[in-house]
């Protein structure tokens, strides 16, 4: 049995010889542990869950194995932990509270009383106290009082502020700044003079968010894993203390496994992976759902077979089918069908075909010879051949040849015409040359042929149609021509006919040629057409365009040029563009997409401080012009412009430019005419100063509450006219002492913001 010891924030298990897990609770108090009694070498399993252990002010995270680590096993995990030694477990806590800092910053002349200590200052001091629960759901609360003393002296205060500050002058600075000396006249009841100088630096809270999509899980910057959809926020701090609010929007997409289970006879094609299958297959693809999650698509396959005998015979008189036995005599178409115990068929069929023997004679009579294919001879003379052998189907079959052979005749004679020839034998016109045969018969019935071998030389009438570019010289049967026309030329050939010939010869211009191009600023593309009446186009680049390449012959390019660069396309009647060529050359610049920002400030302006500045912070730019509420403030690399007062906003556009493209940029400054003042003493037994309240302009909804340095509540109101009399809830004078105040309130400019003024109020008696 586990006994647990509480001591010190300590839990201790006290396990005899087993090896221990011992509890450091860390300033915790609690009990409910579960019992870690394990041997030596053996896997513990250990289960991280809420337990009745607590820290007031703290949420319990999970443990560590340092006393200064971070966590190592988060509440609801499980681990598995093999004990070869004494396991320490750290517990970790983060604070549930957010502390609450109370800064008094105070000049006076010559000594000042803190109310806190009743002690008199006669020199500059800093004070802190640490004061618990001044608001009620808070932590504790620091005051911490800087007071400079001056001596009719000029003095500097330095400030470190988050958001504003509400300074002595009555001033409002939400910006780091070296503010103008104040002359404070008669401050102190002996009436010293002191001049005030604040130099401040003021950091601001940080408000952010990440909007993510995952696949099953997340862990975020609060170091918790997240498995659904959820919004979520975390409270950090940034490296000057000020408040950073990080917001998560998480939609979480999930993985999935499928099996397809499926059978077929004899294959099966899957479209998932585009396979026939042939056998029996487990496969798996890894796929990517729309929402872009792995995905896994498992395939089950179990394939039956198909079984089939079909015979085709041919057979000699008669056949005998070993399937069945039976002898058939004539041609049969006998199937059967059945089906496996598997699903898939089995079938037999039988194809028969009976085929006789043959015996046959030939008996051609025939001139001059014969070729029989049976014997694959030529036969120049009467004979009488047998030939044994099968039929096509391999059935017996004999053929006997009785060839009669009579013989032709022939007679050769030639002759040369001119284009052609009417030849009486024949009674035909003949414009070739060729052979041509004049049959007679002899009695026996075969030819008895003329063999005329005729050659016919042609007359030319020749027609030729040619052209030639504009300014060349055209060469012809031993002439130059340069003018277009027709030409006629009479000659003989070597044969002595007649040779006629016709030149029809036409001038050409160059084709026409010209072009157009747009670009695009945001691709930096060229888009060029050439326009040519030939429709042949060659283009080039100096120096080489590597976008260029596979559109040199495009009536339409797109080229990105990365230089200056120009481009030539030329035109031509011939594709190898020599014969009558036309060019121009186009020189492009690169396209330059400038990209227009403006950086102002201040973040925004009120009602005494109505001036601002406005800077180019444009890329790819080489001009620019500022226009503000549309007047043209000329083009210098940033503008000085001061609002008017009755202005509830300024806009500011800029216009930044490259030689190709314009970009526009605009900026919208509000004007907070809202101010809000808080003194800081105030003596109800006074004629007057005698309520503490708060003034200010533009105001929508106001909250004020005041605590005492016991965090307990002595006045609240929602009318800025109410003032706090000094007295309690019950009507009970306060004591002279600081007291706390709180101010929540609503600006009525846009856009609207929600603030909280926290401070202290001296109340004298």
């Amino acid at each position: 049995m586990l006994v647990l010891f509480f001591a010190n924030g300590m839990a201790k298990a006290q396990t005899g010889d087993c090896r221990e897990v011992v509890y450091h609770l860390r300033g915790g108090v609690g009990a409910g542990l579960q019992d870690t009694c394990v041997e030596r070498n053996t896997l513990y399993h250990f289960v991280v869950d809420t337990f009745a252990a607590t820290r007031e002010g703290y949420d319990f995270l999970g443990w560590s194995r340092t006393d200064t680590g971070s966590v190592d096993y988060p509440i609801g995990t499980q681990w598995n932990i093999l004990m070869a030694t004494t396991l320490d477990l750290y517990a970790v806590w983060q604070s549930n509270c957010e502390d609450q800092y109370w800064v008094l910053r105070d000049t006076v002349c010559e000594s000042y009383l803190l109310t806190f200590t009743g002690q008199t200052y006669t020199t500059s001091f800093t004070y802190a106290d640490t004061l618990q629960d001044v608001v009620p759901g808070e932590c504790d609360s620091i005051i911490d009082v800087q007071v400079l003393i001056n001596h009719a002296v000029q003095a500097v205060d330095n400030q470190i502020v988050c958001d504003s500050l509400r300074w002595q002058d009555d001033s409002l600075y939400v910006q780091s700044t070296l503010a103008p000396s104040v002359t404070f006249a008669g401050a102190a009841a002996n009436g010293c003079d002191s001049v005030l100088t604040l130099h401040l630096v003021v950091n601001h809270s940080v408000v952010g968010g990440d909007t993510l999509t995952v696949c099953d899980t997340l862990t975020w910057i609060d170091g918790i894993t997240y498995h659904a959809d959820t919004m979520v926020s975390a409270l950090l701090a940034t490296q000057h203390g000020c408040d950073s609010l990080r917001v998560l929007s998480l939609t979480v997409n999930h993985s999935y496994y499928q099996v397809v289970n499926a059978t077929s006879c004899d294959s099966f094609y899957w479209p998932t992976t585009a396979v026939v299958y042939w056998n029996d297959t487990v496969t798996s693809e890894h796929l990517t759902s729309v929402e872009g999650c792995d995905s896994v698509l498992s395939l089950h396959l179990f394939l039956g077979h198909t079984f089939g005998q079909h015979d085709t015979v041919g057979a000699c008189e008669n056949y005998t089918w070993p399937i069945n036995g039976h002898t058939y005599t004539s041609n049969t178409q006998y199937n059967s069908l059945t089906v496996k115990n598997d699903g898939c068929d089995s079938s037999v069929s039988l194809h028969l075909t009976i085929y006789p023997s043959m015996h046959q004679y030939v008996t051609p009579v025939v001139c001059d010879s014969f070729y029989w294919t049976v014997t694959g001879q030529t036969y120049t003379q009467s004979t009488e051949v047998e030939v044994p052998g099968s039929t096509v189907h391999g059935c017996d079959s004999s053929r006997t040849l009785r060839l009669t052979v009579y013989h032709s005749k022939s007679t050769n004679t030639a002759t040369t015409v001119c284009d052609s020839i009417y030849w009486v034998p024949t009674q035909h016109f003949y414009y070739e040359t060729q052979w041509i045969d004049y049959t007679l018969h002899t009695r026996e019935g075969c030819d008895s042929v003329v063999h005329l071998h005729l050659t016919v030389n042609p007359s030319y009438e020749l027609e030729i149609k040619d052209s030639v570019c504009e300014g060349t010289l055209y060469y012809f049967n031993g002439g130059e021509y340069h003018v277009g026309g027709t030409y006629f030329f009479r000659n003989h050939t070597r044969f002595g006919c007649d040779s006629n010939i016709v030149l029809r010869l036409k001038i050409l211009a160059p084709p026409d040629l010209s072009t157009q191009r747009i670009y695009n600023c945001n691709t930096g593309v060229y888009t060029v057409q050439a326009f040519s009446s030939s429709g042949l186009c060659l283009w080039s680049a100096e120096p080489n365009d590597p976008t260029l390449s596979g559109q040199e012959n495009n009536a339409v390019i797109n080229v990105r040029p990365v230089v200056p660069t120009q481009y030539t396309v030329v035109t031509d009647y011939t594709s190898d563009f020599h014969f009558c060529p036309n060019r121009t050359s186009l020189l492009f610049e690169p396209v330059v997409h400038p990209q227009a920002r403006i950086e102002v400030t201040p973040e925004y302006l009120t009602a005494d401080h109505l001036s601002f500045e406005a800077f180019d912070r444009s890329s790819n730019a080489t001009w620019r012009s500022w226009y503000v509420d549309g007047d043209y403030y000329g083009g210098g690399s940033s503008i000085w412009v001061t609002a008017s007062m009755k202005a509830d906003s300024v806009v500011v556009m800029l216009k930044s430019g490259s030689s190709t493209c314009l970009d526009t940029a605009y900026h919208t400054l509000y004007v907070r005419h809202n101010m809000l003042y808080v003194p800081n003493a105030f003596s109800p037994g006074e004629a007057e100063n005698n309520r503490f309240r708060a003034f200010g302009s533009g105001i929508d909804s106001f909250e004020m509450y005041i605590y005492n340095r016991g965090g307990n509540l002595l006045f609240s109101t929602s009318q800025m006219e109410e003032g706090w009399d000094g007295c309690d809830l019950n009507g009970k004078p306060c004591q002279q002492g600081v007291y706390v105040y709180v101010i929540k309130y609503t600006d009525q400019t846009m856009p609207r913001q929600k603030k909280t003024e926290k401070g202290s109020v001296l109340l004298l008696r």
